[in-house]
Formats: C-alpha cells, structure tokens, sequence
C-alpha cells in the first residue's frame, strides 16, 4: 500500500521537471514539491514534530501549504 508522500517520490524521479502545479503564476515541478516537502519535513523532526502530532496551520492555498502537507504526510504527522 502507498501513502500519499511515498507516492510524490515516485512521481518525481518519474516525471522529475514535469509541473505537478501552478502556484502564484509559477509552475512547480514534482521533483521541487519533493525536495522542499522533504527539507521541511526534517525541520518538523528537528522541532519534535512526530507520528501522531497535530501541526495546525492558518494559510490559504500556495506553495507552502502543498510544502506542509506532504512533509507532514512524510514523517506521520497530522496537518490540521
């Protein structure tokens, strides 16, 4: 079974500068949500951030939030 981070990684090596969105007139490729989703989610850790943790957020739509969502997702956390 394939949870949602595991399934970004896949699909950036496959599809590495293909654009997975547009945020704020700019295309983000699979392979940038990857590596800034996977920074952020070592931060979280590195804060205490773990599985079963509650991280509440107040942002609208933008790249950081596609950022939070799957480094929270990545390390079992729970974005609220």
């Amino acid at each position: 079974m394939t949870n949602i981070p595991q399934l970004l990684e896949t699909r950036a090596e496959q599809y590495r500068d293909r654009p997975l969105c547009t945020c704020e007139d700019s295309q983000l490729s699979f392979q940038t949500v990857h590596q800034y989703a996977c920074r952020l989610a070592a931060n979280l850790q590195a804060l205490g951030i773990g599985p079963g943790d509650k991280v509440l957020t107040l942002m609208g739509n933008g790249a950081e939030f596609l950022y939070l969502f799957f480094a929270t997702g990545r390390i079992g956390a729970v974005l609220v």
